[in-house]
């Protein structure tokens, strides 16, 4: 890309704030390992106060089997790269179980191929206290890449330009329908997928369509190996931009954990404090309006598949206006899986003990809901 294309696009994503930001997705290797049990608690309730015991001896699972995805034909042939994110639980067998997409490239061919592959891993289980317990929430990214997929073919650097165009002449009709047609013609490599998915952000935040906007910037450092070291597809400045655009966009809905999240993944970054320096204040207040009695109201809607996920900030919480179908709330937490089924006057109340949660509510494809983080009273 040009320098020009790339100053361009960064100040479209700059245009409806002044601030801009993304959160980098984790390298393939990377999971969170955490115990699914309330032993702890047990523990705790049981002990005198006056006696000191051991809580607990944690030692998480280990990876027994592992075999890589096959790489998909059809996405060979095309030469398309893509990446796919599974969460999931390991069980006291050492087994996964109940993955789920949270989000991928979009190649369906890719997705399969990831899901095929975890579904198929062993481990040995976690042992607390001499004992198998569940590792309750475990987060992997998959990446697919070929070798010599190093830049962007004469093909996709017409089209994005002709997308570019239709866009900059404020033709908002065409500039969709180009950028559909470059997505849905199989995907390209992850440099090429990296400044689609940045053109697409550039188009959300032009139509005011903020939720789109956020998923796209996400899925473009997703797609970029800024964060491989392979090849470098964003510079330093735009990095920035993106995370605190992301940043920005999560306090727009509400969404502190993700944002607080973010700023964890920022302050990992030789330019972290750099990036930071901006939104210090907007941090306080996050922390502030955590602490206090005022409830926080977070809109979602479920994706095409029918899911949503959340992280929460708080233990109490509830729905209320859903336009559609809900049909269960599973709680992942640090220390407990639960799956639930959704009612409107029902307050979900979760142990302190179970530590930092996310749910994955899932139900009829497109419902609309507020989901509702009680105030601390």
């Amino acid at each position: 890309m040009k320098t020009t294309d790339t100053h361009r696009i960064l100040l479209m994503l700059s245009a409806l704030l002044c601030l801009s930001k993304a959160a980098f997705a984790d390298p393939p290797s990377t999971e969170k390992k955490l115990p699914c049990d309330k032993l702890s608690e047990e523990v705790v309730s049981d002990t005198d106060e006056n006696t000191v015991k051991s809580i607990s001896a944690f030692k998480p699972a280990q990876i027994v089997k592992r075999k890589n995805p096959r790489y998909p034909k059809s996405a060979a042939i095309t030469g398309t790269e893509g990446w796919v994110k599974i969460n999931f639980v390991i069980d006291t067998d050492g087994n996964v179980q109940d993955p789920v997409i949270s989000d991928s490239s979009g190649n369906k061919a890719i997705t399969r191929a990831a899901m095929s592959a975890v579904k198929r891993w062993k481990y040995s289980p976690a042992i607390k206290d001499n004992r198998a317990v569940q590792q309750c929430y475990n987060e992997v990214q998959l990446d697919f890449t070929l070798q010599n997929q190093i830049g962007a073919s004469g093909k996709f650097i017409t089209k994005y330009k002709e997308a570019e165009k239709a866009m900059t002449a404020g033709d908002m009709e065409r500039a969709e329908k180009l950028i559909e047609a470059m997505k849905e013609n199989g995907g390209g490599n992850r440099y090429e997928n990296a400044w689609l998915w940045a053109l697409d952000a550039s188009v959300a935040s032009t139509i005011n369509d903020l939720r789109r906007e956020l998923r796209s910037i996400d899925r473009t450092l997703a797609s970029s190996n800024t964060h491989q070291g392979k090849y470098q597809t964003f510079d330093d400045e735009q990095i920035k931009s993106l995370y605190q655009r992301k940043f920005v966009l999560h306090l727009q809905f509400n969404e502190f954990s993700s944002a607080l999240y973010t700023v964890d993944k920022v302050k990992k970054l030789a330019n972290g404090e750099d990036i930071l320096a901006p939104l210090n204040s907007y941090i306080e207040k996050i922390n502030s309006l955590i602490q206090s009695e005022q409830n926080i109201i977070v809109k979602r809607s479920l994706s095409d598949e029918g899911k949503n996920f959340h992280y929460l900030v708080r233990n109490k919480f509830g729905f209320t206006k859903i336009e559609g179908q809900l049909d269960s709330v599973e709680v992942r937490c640090d220390s407990h899986h639960e799956k639930f089924t959704v009612a409107l006057d029902h307050t979900w109340n979760i142990p302190e003990s179970w530590g930092s949660c996310r749910v994955l509510v899932e139900g009829k494809a497109g419902t609309a809901f507020s989901l509702v983080e009680l105030g601390n009273t």
